[in-house]
């Protein structure tokens, strides 16, 4: 790798210690910093704060103002990946480790956002060592692009939320200007707890069906697809209208269009890669499908891609072994990505009757008519016909 060389370098020991590296002048007097809230993980184009972020972007840019942004968060990125894109010049605040290549994160970032190293600063601080989660530095993250910035651009702050008690500390010291002309309401993100489907709700020739196969239900993915940059998502992000980009539908579309189902090591034993499929009829997975707070996310959606249970023995798919943590070690390691704790209370996993396959599952290599795509709406059918030749069924 090329080491990366800077014009100007230059250490800050408060109010958090940090160092700046660029190819132009740290001026506080041009910094600026577009502040929100957390948002909705599942965020839309039209929404408020993504409308007036832009806006925000573009009227810093254009009075040459150097903003100051970050990753780890949608409401940072979409900042870091919009200044880019429209060329205006950020400085990225980042967390680093002791021990860390600051070149390799540069690299990374500036690859997955599409910057210009020219137009690109960096204020790095040490990280929280050993910490469980990123989230551990995200109070010292903002607080350093707050205090850094001269010029303020709040648009969506939940009210006496984090972001707005350091709007107003850094706004009462008389050296920073507020510009309030982009600011819109927080809207308090839905919770949604409601099951999608009933039994009653089912389609008949579903509900009626015998069922021979395992399903792989697909789900919303936050932020991009694994194989997807920041840059890509981001771009449809703002162009997405009232729709999230990357809803379950599109996933749907997304595997049959790559023609494979990538592996997670979500919830895994070993972080093992796989694809988890589920052997129960459909009118017996609609109970399961319900929002799972501690997740974050539903557990399952009513998107799926079903492989006849032969075809998926033959390219090696199999029952979970469900058991309690001890059971694990007594297994092959053939079986051991198979395991699958049986979970307690409310983390009950045996009534999803899992199958799995180890790593990408590649659809290429099955028959179509060994396959049924599921969506949730008749009205969907037609639009998902495009990108498969295997029957397409509708749950409702």
């Amino acid at each position: 790798m090329q080491l990366i060389t800077f014009k100007y370098k230059q250490h800050f020991p408060s109010p958090i210690e940090t160092d700046y590296y660029g190819n132009f002048p740290f001026d506080e007097r041009l910094l600026a910093v577009i502040l929100n809230s957390r948002q909705s993980k599942t965020p839309t184009g039209n929404d408020p704060w993504i409308v007036n972020t832009l806006k925000a972007i573009k009227w810093a840019v254009k009075k040459s103002y150097v903003l100051i942004t970050s990753i780890g968060m949608n409401t940072w990125e979409l900042v870091c990946w919009a200044c880019g894109n429209c060329g205006g010049r950020q400085v990225i605040v980042c967390p680093v480790e002791s021990s860390t290549d600051i070149n390799q994160i540069i690299d990374k970032i500036v690859d997955d956002f599409g910057l210009d190293h020219n137009k690109t600063g960096w204020l790095f601080f040490t990280a929280t060592q050993k910490a469980k989660s990123p989230k551990v530095d995200w109070p010292k993250r903002d607080k350093l692009a707050v205090s850094c910035a001269n010029i303020i651009i709040p648009v969506s702050l939940r009210p006496d939320g984090n972001i707005e008690r350091l709007l107003k500390q850094y706004s009462n010291d008389g050296k920073n200007v507020v510009i309030n002309d982009f600011k819109v309401g927080y809207q308090d993100k839905i919770k949604k707890y409601k099951q999608v489907i009933t039994k009653e709700d089912l389609n008949p020739k579903i509900s009626n069906m015998p069922w021979d196969y395992v399903t792989h239900w697909a789900r919303t993915h936050y932020g991009p697809y694994r194989n997807e940059s920041p840059q890509s998502f981001y771009s449809k992000l703002v162009s997405s209208g009232d729709y999230y980009p990357n809803s379950a539908i599109n996933t749907l579309k997304q595997i049959l269009v790559e023609k494979k189902i990538r592996g997670s090591s979500s919830n895994i034993k070993d972080q093992m890669s796989v694809v988890g499929f589920s052997s129960l009829h459909p009118r017996d997975v609609l109970p399961l499908m319900r929002w799972r707070a501690r997740y974050v996310r539903w557990s399952f959606e009513p998107y799926g891609i079903a492989i006849s249970t032969g075809t998926a023995r033959s390219i090696g798919l199999r029952p979970v072994i469900y058991g309690k943590p001890s059971l694990y070690e007594t297994l092959n390691q053939q079986d051991k990505p198979f395991f699958q704790s049986q979970g307690i209370k409310d983390g009950e996993w045996r009534p999803e009757n899992e199958w799995r396959h180890i790593g990408d599952l590649d659809l290429s290599v099955i028959k179509p008519s060994d396959m049924k795509i599921i969506v949730s709406k008749s009205d969907e059918v037609k639009a998902i016909e495009w990108f498969t030749e295997s029957e397409v069924i509708s749950l409702t």
